[in-house]
C-alpha cells in the first residue's frame, strides 16, 4: 500500500541519516548518485544529517551557492550538484569514534580518495560541457576514476544533449540507463560513439544547409 511504501522510505532515510552522521556514507556520494528513496528529500535535510551540521550552518552554506534548503534533491540541476560536491568540506565523524585512530585514519584516507575522484569527475564533466574534452574519447578509453560513474552523468553534459535525446540514444544502442561507464562492453562503447558521430554529422549537415 501507499502507506507501507511511505513508511519504508522513512525508515531508509532515517538509516541513511544515521550512517551519514557516523560518516559511513558520504553526502557527496549521495549527491553523485542519489538512490530513489532520497529523490524527494530536501537538500537541507540531507546536509544537516552530518555531524556538526545544524540548521544554521546548512542554510548559511546553501545561501553561499545559492540553493534553497527546501529544494528537493531530484530537482537539483547537474551544475548545482557539481557545485555542491566541489564546495562541501570533508565529512567528519563524531568524537567518540575518533578514539579508534586506526579506523579513523582508514576512513580519512578513503574520504580523501573519494574526494579526489569526485573532483576529477567534476573537472572532466566541465571540460566535456565546454567542448574542451571529447565524450567520444572518454567512452572509448575512460580513465579509472570514471569506472563507477553512471553513463548518463557523462552523456547529459554533452552540448545539446537533453534527457530525451539521452534516453533515445541509450534505447537505440540497447544500453540501460543505470549502467556505469566501467561496466560497458567494447561493443557498447563503439555503438555509443557511432551514435554520437552520426548525431554530430547530422547537425553539421543541417547547419550547412541553413540559409545565410
Amino acid at each position: 500500500t501507499a502507506l507501507e511504501k511511505a513508511n519504508a522510505v522513512r525508515l531508509k532515510r532515517a538509516a541513511l541519516k544515521r550512517r551519514i552522521f557516523r560518516a559511513e556514507d558520504l553526502v557527496v556520494d549521495i549527491l553523485t548518485d542519489p538512490p530513489a528513496y532520497v529523490e524527494s528529500m530536501k537538500i537541507g535535510e540531507l546536509l544537516a544529517s552530518q555531524w556538526q551540521w545544524g540548521g544554521i550552518r546548512t542554510r548559511k552554506f546553501l545561501a553561499s551557492i545559492p540553493i534553497s534548503s527546501d529544494r528537493q534533491i531530484s530537482l537539483l540541476t547537474e551544475r548545482q550538484r557539481q557545485i555542491l560536491i566541489a564546495e562541501l568540506p570533508p565529512q567528519t565523524a563524531p568524537s567518540q569514534e575518533r578514539r579508534q585512530p586506526g579506523a579513523n585514519r582508514q576512513r580519512a584516507a578513503a574520504n580523501q580518495r573519494s574526494s579526489q575522484i569526485r573532483k576529477q569527475q567534476v573537472a572532466l564533466k566541465k571540460a566535456i560541457e565546454s567542448s574542451t574534452a571529447s565524450a567520444d574519447a572518454v567512452l572509448l578509453n575512460p580513465p579509472e576514476y570514471l569506472d563507477n560513474l553512471k553513463l548518463t552523468k557523462i552523456l547529459m553534459v554533452v552540448p545539446g544533449m537533453g534527457i530525451t535525446t539521452c534516453r533515445k540514444m541509450l534505447s537505440h544502442c540497447n544500453v540501460g540507463t543505470h549502467r556505469t561507464i566501467g561496466s560497458l562492453t567494447e561493443n557498447e562503447r563503439h555503438r555509443l560513439v557511432d551514435w554520437l558521430h552520426k548525431r554530430k554529422a547530422k547537425a553539421e549537415k543541417k547547419k550547412s544547409q541553413a540559409p545565410d
